[in-house]
C-alpha cells in the first residue's frame, strides 16, 4: 500500500504569509553573509590584503587560520604562483598557449615553458603590488605573463632559428636573465654571411645587445625586482619550429655534416699522406741512422784495430828499443871493456916496455960488471978462504957482485926480488 505524500498547498496561503516567508529567508541570508563577512580564514601558502570598506585602509594578513575580519574586503594571494604556457593539451595547469616568436632570420617558432614566481615577503611590497594591480588575476595577466613574453620575444630576436636549434641552452639562459634582471636594450644591424654550402655571400639582419663601457648589457628597468618578486623555478622547453624551417635546419645540418665528413676525409687523406711522407722520412732517417751506426761502428773498430796495431807496434818498438839499448849498453860495455883492456894493455905494454928496457939495461950493466969481475984476479986466499966470507956467507967477490946488483936494481927502479 502506497502512502500518499502530502504536497504543500501554497494556493491557500495568503500573500502576507508568503511575504513573511520570503522576508525571513532574506533576513537569514543577510545574517549568514554578515557572519561570513565578520570572520575570515587564511590558509597556509597564502596571504590576504584586507581593505576597510569605509576608510579604504589596507593591511596584510599572513597568519593562517580563522580570524575576526569585521567589515573589510579581503583579497587572497598565493605566495607562489606559476605561469605555464604550452600547446600540449595533456599538460596540467596551463594558463596560456605557447608563445609564438620570430627569429632574426625570419623563422617562426613556438616556445613552451613554465615560470614560478614568489611574491615579496615584506608587507610594504605586497601593499604596493596590490595597489598597482588590484588582485592575483590582474597580477598574472599584467605582470607575470607580460614579463615572460617580453623576455622570450627579445631573446628570439637575438638568435637565428639555427642558433636556437643548435645551442638549446642559450635561449633559456638569456630569457631567465632578462626576466630577473631586466630586458636587454638592443639595436639592429646587417652582416655579410657566407653560405657554407654554396659559398655565396648574403646580407642578413641581426640584432645585438647594447653594452656599457665595461661590457655589461644595458637593460630596461627590472620590473620583478622593483616589486621584490623572485623566480623560484623556470623551464623553457625546446622550441617548436614550422615544418619548413625544421626541414631547412635539418637539411642544412645534413649538408654541414656531409661537408664535415668530406673535410674530415680530406684531412684524413692529407694526414695519411703526411703519415706516408713521415713514414718515408722515418725509414730514410732509420736507414741513415743504421748506416751511420755501421760506419761509426766500423770507424770504432778501425780505431780499435789502429789502437791495437799502434799499441803492438809501440810494444815492438819499445822491446826493440830496449833490446837496442841493451845491445848498445852491452856494446858500449864491451867497447869500454875493450878500450879498458886496450888501455890496460897499452899501459901494461908501456910499463912492460919500460921494465923490459930497464931489465935489458940491468942485464947489460950486470953483464958488464960480470965481465969486469971475471977479469979481476982474486987472490986464492980471498977467493977460497972460508974466513973471508961475507955477511951472507958468500965469498967476498960474489958478495960484491950482489951489492953492485942491488945498487943497479935500485937505480933502475926494479923490484929487488927480480
Amino acid at each position: 500500500m502506497k502512502m500518499a505524500v502530502q504536497q504543500p498547498n501554497f494556493g491557500s496561503m495568503s500573500i502576507s504569509t508568503i511575504m513573511r516567508i520570503v522576508g525571513s529567508i532574506v533576513i537569514i541570508a543577510a545574517l549568514i553573509w554578515t557572519v561570513y563577512t565578520l570572520f575570515g580564514k587564511n590558509n597556509a601558502g597564502y596571504f590576504q590584503i584586507r581593505q576597510d570598506i569605509i576608510s579604504g585602509e589596507l593591511s596584510v594578513k599572513r597568519d593562517y587560520g580563522i580570524y575576526f575580519n569585521g567589515l573589510k574586503k579581503v583579497t587572497t594571494y598565493q605566495i607562489e604562483s606559476s605561469y605555464t604556457f604550452s600547446n600540449d593539451k595533456n599538460e596540467e595547469n596551463i594558463i596560456g598557449p605557447a608563445i609564438e616568436v620570430r627569429f632574426n632570420d625570419g623563422g617562426i617558432g613556438r616556445i613552451s615553458g613554465d615560470f614560478r614566481f614568489r611574491l615579496p615577503a615584506n608587507d610594504d611590497g605586497m601593499l604596493i603590488l596590490h595597489q598597482d594591480f588590484g588582485g592575483p588575476n590582474q597580477l598574472m595577466e599584467e605582470l607575470f605573463i607580460q614579463a615572460v613574453k617580453q623576455s622570450v620575444y627579445n631573446t628570439s630576436l637575438l638568435m637565428s632559428s639555427e642558433e636556437s636549434y643548435t645551442n638549446k641552452s642559450l635561449f633559456p639562459q638569456w630569457t631567465l636573465d632578462q626576466i630577473q634582471n631586466g630586458v636587454y636594450k638592443t639595436e639592429a644591424y646587417k652582416i655579410d654571411v657566407t653560405d657554407e654550402i654554396t659559398g655565396d655571400i648574403e646580407q642578413h639582419k641581426a640584432v645585438r645587445i647594447l653594452r656599457d663601457e665595461l661590457g655589461n648589457p644595458i637593460r630596461n628597468e627590472p620590473v620583478l625586482l622593483k616589486y621584490g618578486i623572485t623566480i623560484s623555478q623556470s623551464t623553457i622547453r625546446e622550441p617548436q619550429y614550422d615544418k619548413n624551417i625544421l626541414n631547412l635546419i635539418r637539411e642544412k645540418r645534413r649538408f654541414e655534416v656531409a661537408i664535415s665528413v668530406a673535410v674530415a676525409d680530406a684531412d684524413k687523406a692529407s694526414q695519411e699522406k703526411l703519415t706516408v711522407i713521415e713514414d718515408g722520412k722515418k725509414m730514410v732517417i732509420e736507414a741513415e741512422y743504421i748506416a751511420k751506426r755501421k760506419m761509426e761502428k766500423a770507424v770504432e773498430e778501425a780505431k780499435k784495430d789502429k789502437i791495437v796495431a799502434i799499441t803492438q807496434a809501440q810494444k815492438v818498438f819499445v822491446v826493440a828499443e830496449q833490446n837496442y839499448l841493451a845491445e848498445k849498453n852491452n856494446a858500449d860495455g864491451l867497447i869500454a871493456q875493450a878500450q879498458g883492456e886496450a888501455e890496460k894493455r897499452r899501459k901494461i905494454k908501456e910499463a912492460d916496455n919500460a921494465l923490459v928496457a930497464r931489465t935489458e939495461a940491468f942485464k947489460e950493466i950486470m953483464g958488464y960488471y960480470k965481465n969486469c969481475f971475471q977479469k979481476i984476479s982474486w987472490s986464492p986466499q980471498i977467493a977460497t978462504s972460508g974466513s973471508a966470507l961475507g955477511p951472507q956467507g958468500l965469498p967476498p967477490a960474489y958478495e960484491s957482485y950482489i951489492k953492485v946488483s942491488e945498487i943497479v936494481r935500485k937505480d933502475l927502479n926494479l923490484d929487488l926480488t927480480f
